[in-house]
């Protein structure tokens, strides 16, 4: 569904390799400063303070908006009037900007925003904190039986804590690795050592890439990362007939002139797509946030293309609000296990959407983060228009002056010739619209059935 002020939306999002790769964004923009730094304060991010060899843990207090003044705590040093490299954690990254203020209480310091920031990626895959209970036995002579604790897992990835006097050296294939959840499941997986390094508590920590042995073990290892991940967002099906409720009850069905009424035929296969999109996770997925009443915001993806994932109906309920920590979680915990679900395809390169751009938090989200990303190149804003047309049968007889069948070779080349010359690179690459892509061989099975809208 659309309205007059839509925008089509291409973006790459998984380029890089997996391993030993950075990116940086320098940020200069006094407003996103801002909002990066409340954020970081209202989710008590962690921080570090360095100059030279000193160092001392540090945490955002608050912000004052109107002033702009930072008040940080937890220094162990005395910082003075000098200017020190801060680090605030994100969300899957770092932020690095230079400060100077003045100490207030011990322990507490007090500084102007800076001017900018140095966003810092390090990894394609974001980590998260092992779930409970985890436990890994390894396969080393030696070491057998001997259990040892998970501190942290990516899509790839994963951290062990290591026993006193035990040694690893980067470079060693260990197979199989025996991994045990809390609920008792059993996976196979196969690690190499990444890094072994000094922990803070002076045990050591050994770093893995890790890789499941067989589809079981993937489809675990998967769903184990994902919950990692993702704690307040779920995608197993099991609240598919809430989520259509949330359509009506938030008012996505009344977009575009249509009402409750017009989608009613679609209910049942939308219920049976959504009980089976947990399985479906190669081609679809569909986010749910749930609160004690029920669902409270969804959104869906879905790769209609080799190298394309699309985001569509989202929706929330109009005081949804009421259930988030902080302001904005809701919808960023929705987009943030999209576009990780997204990365687990190998194939993906681009991130796709249909927004109307009038919308502050679409137009944030999308609109604005492909304008400051404008001069990479790999970015495609196109306006559109949105309509409906009916797929009705085919005519009984034939058009007068038109044959109907495949296109031939010919008309193949023409078309992509064509649409060359008319639509920019990006937006041919992801739509499949080159001559070695257009007949679709090789895609991944299509989804049967349907949402309410796109």
């Amino acid at each position: 569904m659309g309205a007059p002020f839509a925008r089509a939306q291409l973006r790459p999002l998984s380029e890089a390799p997996v391993l030993e790769w950075e990116i940086r964004w320098d940020i200069t923009d006094s407003e996103r400063i801002r909002i990066i730094l409340a954020t970081a304060a209202a989710l008590g991010s962690p921080a570090l303070l360095r100059r030279g060899s000193a160092s001392s843990p540090l945490r955002l207090e608050t912000l004052e908006l109107e002033s702009g003044v930072l008040h940080w705590s937890g220094l162990t040093v005395d910082p003075g009037t000098d200017a020190w490299e801060v680090e605030v954690f994100g969300h899957g990254c770092v932020y690095r900007m230079l400060l100077s203020g003045e100490p207030a209480e011990p322990g507490t310091w007090v500084t102007p925003l800076p001017r900018q920031l140095l966003q810092l990626r390090r990894r394609a895959h974001r980590r998260a904190p092992a779930p409970p209970d985890l436990r890994l036995r390894l396969p080393l002579p030696g070491w057998l039986g001997r259990e040892r604790d998970a501190v942290d897992v990516s899509l790839h990835g994963m951290a062990l804590r290591l026993g006193a006097g035990e040694r690893l050296s980067p470079g060693r294939v260990l197979q199989p690795i025996e991994l045990r959840t809390a609920a008792g499941e059993v996976l196979s997986l196969r690690g190499e050592v990444r890094h072994v390094s000094d922990r803070a508590d002076g045990e050591l920590q050994c770093g893995l890439l890790v890789t499941p042995l067989t589809s079981v073990d993937t489809e675990r290892w998967q769903a184990l990362v994902a919950r990692a991940l993702h704690p307040t967002t779920c995608t197993d099906g099991a609240r598919v007939e809430e989520q259509w409720r949330l359509f009506i009850d938030s008012g996505y069905f009344n977009l575009a002139g249509r009402s409750v009424e017009d989608f009613e035929s679609r209910r049942r296969s939308f219920i049976e797509l959504g009980r089976r999109a947990g399985s479906m996770g190669s081609v679809l997925t569909e986010v749910v946030w749930p609160s004690e009443r029920g669902v409270e915001a969804t959104l869906s993806t879905m790769k209609p293309y080799r190298s394309v994932w699309m985001v569509h109906q989202l929706a929330r309920r109009q005081d949804a609000t009421r259930f988030e920590r902080l302001k904005g979680q809701m919808l960023r915990d929705l987009y943030a296990h999209c576009v990780e679900h997204a990365q687990r395809d190998p194939g993906f390169r681009w991130f796709a959407a249909y927004v109307e751009s009038t919308v502050p938090f679409t137009y944030r989200s999308h609109v604005g983060f492909a304008e400051r990303m404008a001069a990479t190149g790999r970015t495609l804003l196109l306006p559109m228009r949105m309509i409906d047309v009916e797929c009705g049968d085919a005519p009984a007889s034939s058009v007068p002056g038109l044959e109907l069948g495949p296109a031939t070779e010919e008309e193949r080349r023409l078309l992509v010739e064509r649409i060359a010359l008319t639509r920019p690179a990006p937006y041919a690459e992801a739509l499949d619209l080159h001559l070695d892509t257009l007949d679709l061989a090789g895609r991944d099975a299509g989804v049967a059935g349907g949402g309410p809208g796109a």
